[in-house]
């Protein structure tokens, strides 16, 4: 038997067998009533073990020595970089690895990491995206997939992952995202690089996150602010005002356009302040015709 004068550092529940860091000592299982070191090339007594994560076949350990090491088939393995270096700055608190095969990681500054292993991608909250932003002590995933924070004095409860997506260039949106608007039930979003549709995912049951982004032809500019015309789609682009299809984009009047409005008393007229001043440009057809303003417009 074992004797130690202090309790272990770490411990996580395996399968049917008691995983435990003890300090000073290592990395130790304990399977019916016995205790046994696991076999490693480096047995950790010299590290601080504050956490540890059953990921199926696979222990994740962190430490505040070498931040997160993977345990598989008896050999310590480095885990993610990037990651790492994250909570080196930031410090970690807590994870889980919930029911969909995703690592979900607390930093002490409040902010969370999901980290899917399979392959190998991230993405970070932090309080500016709506987190209290203080430390999270510990992390619950519910029966229906919502992830609970647990802070000193109170809950948050993150909907994931109804309520919460990220897109970013991996779902094929690039560039600053100055503009977004649901047209004829599409979801398009301007950025500095372009104009997008988002398209569905073609798997059955998909999160809304796996959703891609697709560049519209002929919109490799820069596009500031989209705007739902009833019958038309348009947008400001650097160029001038475009008109936007689910498919491609038209440039319909050059020149430099600061702001665009629809009239309520005639919404097939858009007045578009421009840098030579406001001028009204008629969507009714398909010439877009456009005159300087009159005074019956004031």
């Amino acid at each position: 038997p074992l004797s130690v004068s202090g309790l272990p550092g770490s411990v996580i529940c395996k399968r049917d067998s008691l995983i435990m860091h003890i300090p000073g000592y290592g990395i130790y299982y304990m399977y019916n009533s016995v205790i046994q070191p696991l076999k490693l090339g480096e047995k950790l007594a010299e590290y601080h073990v504050t956490d540890m994560i059953d990921i199926g076949d696979r222990l994740l350990v962190y430490t505040e020595e070498k931040g997160c090491l993977i345990f598989h088939n008896g050999q310590l393995l480095n885990f993610n970089s990037h990651l790492n270096k994250f909570f080196a700055e930031k410090g970690y608190s807590c994870g889980i690895y919930n029911k969909k095969g995703q690592l979900i990681l607390a930093a002490d500054d409040g902010s969370l990491v999901f980290y899917n292993p399979a392959d190998e991608t991230s993405f970070h909250y932090f309080s500016n995206e709506g987190l209290p932003g203080t430390r999270i002590n510990n992390l619950f995933e519910g029966k229906s997939g919502n992830i609970w924070l647990l802070y000193d004095f109170n809950l948050f409860r993150v909907e994931w992952p109804s309520a919460c997506s990220f897109f970013d260039s991996r779902n094929g949106l690039s560039g600053y995202v100055n503009s977004i608007i649901r047209f004829e039930k599409n979801i398009y979003a301007s950025t500095s690089q372009g104009i997008y549709i988002l398209e569905p995912s073609n798997q059955n049951n998909a999160s809304f996150s796996n959703s891609k982004f697709r560049k519209l032809i002929n919109s490799g500019f820069n596009c500031s602010h989209l705007l739902d015309c009833g019958k038309v789609h348009l947008g400001i682009s650097d160029k001038g005002i475009v008109r936007i299809t689910d498919n491609e984009t038209f440039l319909i009047w050059t020149g430099k356009v600061n702001t665009l409005y629809q009239l309520v008393s005639d919404q097939e007229i858009i007045l578009a302040g421009t840098d030579s001043g406001l001028v009204s440009l008629d969507v009714s057809s398909e010439n877009y015709t456009h005159v300087p303003v009159a005074g019956k417009f004031l």
